[in-house]
């Protein structure tokens, strides 16, 4: 997939075997150095590194775990790519901000426990098979920890690694992150796990209103130019 944004056009894979075919819009301008995968377990870390793509990280784990996770990302990178410089983070999260700290702590809680509920149901997290299939027995520990803690428990630990509460509070929890991992951007979930439209739309406005200007100030480096792909190329895959 990665070769193809650079081509134009997909081709091969030891499981696919996709015969050659035109991407259609042709890539106007390269994706390399723009580009970001989330890994969640342990073996995917040095993965995303070999491929010199960038980190996703969607909060769902202990954060000094995630520095570990880290660690092994930044010694791969530097093993594989040499000097080639190591790409900031990105960080996707929930939100949940209301200016009445009340009802920003009841419903940020709820709407964000409610999603792990539907991911765990999705997942099939409780099953007994979660986490046995090759490469993914990492997810094995969060059966079991899903086992100890309950499922509302697991749900609250997982709203807990999430920015809500009063714009205040939303800006604090940022900060934290900012100050963990570095990112270079963030992307927010403001919809999530059957909330009302209206409550959405509230909570969009008040982010935007009340958190983002602040987070717009906030030092978050660049990404590379994107470098235009050749006409060649474009004719090569047509």
């Amino acid at each position: 997939m990665l070769e193809a944004l650079e081509t134009g056009y997909m081709e091969g894979g030891e499981v696919t075997r996709q015969p050659r075919r035109a991407i259609r819009p042709f890539p106007a301008r390269s994706f390399r150095g723009r580009t970001y995968a989330a890994a969640v377990s342990p073996d995917s870390i040095p993965i995303m590194a070999k491929l010199g793509v960038g980190l996703l990280i969607i909060p769902q784990k202990p954060w000094d775990l995630v520095k570990q996770d880290f660690d092994t990302y930044h010694r791969t990178w530097r093993e594989v790519n040499g000097a080639a410089p190591i790409p900031k983070p990105f960080c996707g999260a929930f939100v949940f901000v209301d200016e009445n700290r009340d009802r920003a702590h009841e419903l940020g809680m709820k709407y964000i426990s409610d999603y792990y509920h539907t991911a765990m149901r999705h997942y099939e997290m409780t099953s007994e098979q979660f986490g046995k299939h090759k490469s993914y027995e990492f997810y094995g520990n969060l059966n079991r920890y899903i086992a100890k803690r309950g499922q509302n428990g697991a749900a609250e630990d997982f709203a807990n690694l999430m920015c809500w509460g009063t714009p205040d509070e939303v800006l604090e929890k940022f900060a934290f992150i900012k100050k963990t991992i570095d990112p270079s951007a963030f992307s927010i979930g403001a919809s999530y796990a059957g909330m009302p439209y209206r409550e959405a739309e509230r909570n969009l406005k008040c982010f935007v209103e009340k958190v983002m200007p602040e987070l717009k100030k906030w030092d978050a480096g660049t990404l590379p130019d994107a470098k235009p792909l050749s006409l060649g190329a474009m004719a090569e895959s047509a």
